[in-house]
């Protein structure tokens, strides 16, 4: 009896460890959504014996003294409890589903187009009918050569009546008068000629008067100034147009207008604008 309960023991735990370990494998390992921390289970000590070495101890041996028997402190290892199972997560809500799109609107059909009418039909051409042949045209007579026409008689004129004769005077009278203008401005001109060689004469007069020429002065020498005057006849400005190449000459030319200081002048104001108002005066020395 002592042998079976020193070797009974170790048995007894091998097979409840075995048991244990088999109740793991069959329902799985808990699983949790986090890891808990481990339990560390305490350290049984447990020796074991396999069934050679029981036989081997099995043969007679002198009976030792057998010991009282150690109580071994049995710890019994319960198993963790299951973990809860995790709730399944909620199904998502399944999407509304989109609304379906409108049909479209189907065409209108196009109106069928109207028979176009038919044509009309051409009507046959209608057939002339041959116009008769036009009868032969009677052969005409020769004509007899036409009489000579008779010269008319020349008209005679009708006697003037007094239409006539006032256009006839009119015309008559009109050359006259244009006759007698011409005669007048014939008369004035020559009136204005005679006037202007008198007023000529008496301005070179004065001017020669008052002329003083220098010495060693050529025959050939001729020297032209410009005259402007007033209508009383009083001189404005001597001014040298041409001159003679010898300046003691053109000078004492121009001192003798500016000497006589008043030229004589026609009355008449048209002959005096004419011919006075800007004339020029050519000085000619007689040697």
């Amino acid at each position: 009896m002592g042998f079976d309960r020193e070797h009974l023991l170790p048995l007894t735990y091998s097979v409840l460890l075995h048991t244990v370990l088999g109740i793991f494998v069959v329902f799985g390992l808990p699983v949790f959504s986090s890891p808990p921390e481990p339990n560390m289970p305490e350290v049984v000590n447990a020796q074991l014996v396999t069934m050679s070495r029981v036989q081997q101890r099995a043969e007679p041996d002198p009976p030792p003294q057998a010991p009282e028997p150690r109580q071994v402190e049995t710890t019994t290892v319960e198993p963790e409890p299951a973990p809860e199972p995790e709730s399944p997560p909620e199904p998502e809500p399944a999407p509304e589903p989109e609304p379906a799109p409108e049909p479209e609107p189907a065409p209108e059909p196009e109106p069928t187009p109207e028979p176009e009418p038919a044509p009309e039909p051409i009507p046959a051409p209608e057939v002339e009918e041959p116009a008769p042949a036009p009868e032969p045209e009677p052969i005409p007579e020769p004509e007899s050569p036409p009489e000579p026409e008779q010269p008319p008689e020349p008209s005679r004129a009708p006697p003037p009546g007094d239409d006539f004769l006032d256009l006839e005077s009119a015309l008559l009278s009109q050359v006259e008068q244009e006759g007698a203008r011409e005669r007048a401005q014939a008369e004035q001109a020559e009136e204005a000629r005679q006037a202007i060689g008198t007023y000529d004469g008496l301005i070179q007069q004065r001017v020669r008067r008052a002329w003083s020429l220098p010495p060693n002065v050529d025959g050939s020498m001729v020297v032209t100034v410009r005259i402007e005057l007033l209508p009383t006849g009083e001189v404005v400005s001597v001014q040298l147009v041409n001159s003679s190449g010898y300046d003691a000459l053109d000078r004492s030319a121009i001192q003798a207008v500016e000497r006589v200081g008043r030229l004589p002048v026609p009355e008449d104001n048209r002959l005096f604008e004419q011919h006075y108002r800007r004339f020029n005066f050519d000085f000619r020395p007689e040697v």
